[in-house]
């Protein structure tokens, strides 16, 4: 699986440099077509993040972990972020389906 994985993580740095991502407070100016949250996130602010999602119906996924999700995306570590765009939203979902890392 750590092949899967690393494909995976590649992908989401893929992604970054296609101007894909969103972090940090921008996710809460404009909404992304799916936030991801690391399994480890643990804060008030994630938690109010994920209510706001949900509320407007636009899916979260849980994945990965702070860490390896930074060193993905050029950062050091990364809490939550957004995919923009439906399209890479749900190839993203098609790549880690049947992943069990970090769920």
């Amino acid at each position: 699986m750590p092949e899967k994985r690393d494909n995976i993580l590649g992908y989401l740095g893929l992604l970054k440099r296609g101007g894909e991502i969103v972090l940090g407070t921008d996710l809460r100016k404009k909404k992304a077509a799916l936030l991801i949250v690391a399994t480890d996130t643990k804060s008030k602010e994630a938690e109010r993040l994920v209510a706001s999602y949900r509320l407007s119906n636009i899916e979260i996924f849980s994945y990965g972990d702070k860490v390896s999700l930074g060193a993905a995306l050029g950062e050091e570590e990364v809490p939550y972020f957004g995919i923009r765009s439906r399209k890479a939203a749900e190839a993203l979902l098609k790549k880690v389906k049947g992943d069990t890392y970090g769920q």
